[in-house]
């Protein structure tokens, strides 16, 4: 199981826990040259030579070194290394490694060198051709990035490792950002034999980090579906508020009419019953008599004085419920003259009898 850490740049990178194996200590030698040393190794000789290690950098860093050392330091930053030039998807940090390395369960090719040195070039020019698919990290950038893997280098090794010995590193995360070297290469000409016997020896470190890198990817991709489902949750709780909030509203507006309706229904109530009260009585004698054929289908009939105004039997239809703003009034037989003169006489303009229709504006 990986543990996780997290680097400078925040993210997270796994331990993967070193196989149990039992410990060698002695370093193969092959025909051209290559070293391979196990990475299990005496813990005191383990911290002395980490010693060693850390006193030769500290005095290159602070007390000058040979031409190879000055032509490192003195390396820019920005102009790309040998390796970087070689191989444009070399990583520049551990910390970076580490975290490819976890994502993609490939280990880390750890290339180190002074910078700006020929060993360097001719280090980059045997990566390239090795055509590794491991994730490889470049330190051969500045003196630092090479110190650093050099006290990797040493701490791994039974014997110490020569000041600005120019080496490749097979490695795995291990944590915080961190690489552990599983298998060390002295010089510049590291080739596939070297690679693939690293490999094989170190099957079980190989093995862990591709399990973790397997755990690291149902994690993130959990996370992913935790995410979307929380999205998800979140979208429909607002799509539920908002229907809510649609409702609420649109029931506040069918309230707000019907009230408004009542309202106006009571005001005609009032204004019809006033209406009613102020119509003449229907004359005993002659006059003018109408029968009122209402929208609703219904029928009312009423006798008016014939010098009674227009506006009077207007009146008297609005008693009725007619909406005189929606409807006009007119003979329903003969010239279908329309009452809209409220001063005009009824005996002049419907005569004794009349029928009576509403029609719609």
């Amino acid at each position: 199981m990986p543990r996780g850490g997290a680097d400078v740049d925040g993210d997270e990178a796994a331990v993967v826990e070193a196989a149990p194996r039992d410990v060698v200590e002695a370093p193969e030698e092959d025909r051209d040259g290559e070293v391979y040393l196990d990475v299990h190794f005496d813990p005191l000789k383990a911290l002395a030579s980490a010693a060693r290690a850390l006193r030769r950098a500290l005095a290159s860093l602070f007390g000058g070194g040979g031409s190879s050392g000055k032509s490192g330091a003195s390396g820019s930053a920005d102009a790309p290394s040998a390796v970087e030039a070689a191989c444009p998807g070399a990583l520049a940090t551990a910390a970076r490694a580490a975290r490819r390395a976890l994502a993609t369960g490939r280990p880390v090719l750890v290339v180190a060198a002074p910078p700006a040195s020929a060993a360097a070039e001719e280090l980059a020019a045997a990566v390239k051709a090795l055509g590794s698919d491991a994730v490889l990290l470049d330190a051969t950038r500045t003196a630092q990035t090479y110190a650093r893997a050099a006290r990797l280098a040493s701490a791994a090794m039974p014997a110490a490792l020569p000041k600005n010995a120019p080496f490749c590193a097979l490695a795995v995360p291990a944590g915080a950002g961190q690489l552990r070297y599983v298998a060390v290469y002295r010089g510049t000409g590291v080739g596939e034999s070297w690679l693939a016997r690293a490999r094989e020896t170190a099957a079980d470190d190989l093995a862990a980090l591709e399990r973790a890198a397997a755990e690291h990817r149902l994690a993130s991709e959990q996370k992913r579906e935790l995410a979307e489902a929380k999205s998800s949750d979140r979208k429909s709780a607002t799509e539920a508020a908002a229907a809510r909030a649609a409702a609420a509203a649109a029931a506040a507006a069918e309230a707000e009419a019907a009230l408004a309706a009542e309202r106006r229904a009571a005001a005609d109530l009032t204004r019809r019953a006033a209406l009613e009260k102020a119509l003449a009585p229907e004359p005993d004698g002659p006059g003018v008599l109408v029968k009122l054929r209402c929208p609703d289908g219904s029928t009312a009939t009423r006798k008016f004085a014939t010098d009674a105004p227009a506006g009077a039997l207007l009146d008297w239809c609005d008693v009725r419920g007619v909406d005189l703003e929606a409807f006009v009034v007119r003979k329903a037989a003969g010239d279908r003259v329309v009452l809209d003169d409220r001063t005009s006489l009824l005996g002049d303009v419907l005569g004794a009898r009349a029928l009576l229709e509403c029609v719609e504006r």
